[in-house]
């Protein structure tokens, strides 16, 4: 089975608050496992307020569906 994922800027900028990121996850037959998503944010000298992005799952195959949770 098999997700894909993506980045979505929201307040925060891509490539400026964090770096963009995408891919798919993939588990082969009988991998329980638990996967991750790393996305890495930019530390810099400025003071913001809390700032935000979106991490949305797509595409699932091989049987897999997506719930009502299928971004964060």
């Amino acid at each position: 089975m098999s997700v894909s994922y993506a980045t979505t800027p929201g307040s925060a900028t891509a490539e400026s608050d964090f770096t963009s990121a995408s891919g798919t996850l993939t588990w082969a037959d009988g991998d329980t496992a638990v996967k991750t998503i790393t996305v890495n944010m930019t530390n810099d000298s400025t003071d913001e307020s809390d700032e935000t992005f979106t991490v949305t799952l797509s595409n699932p195959s091989g049987g897999a569906t997506l719930g009502s949770s299928f971004q964060a």
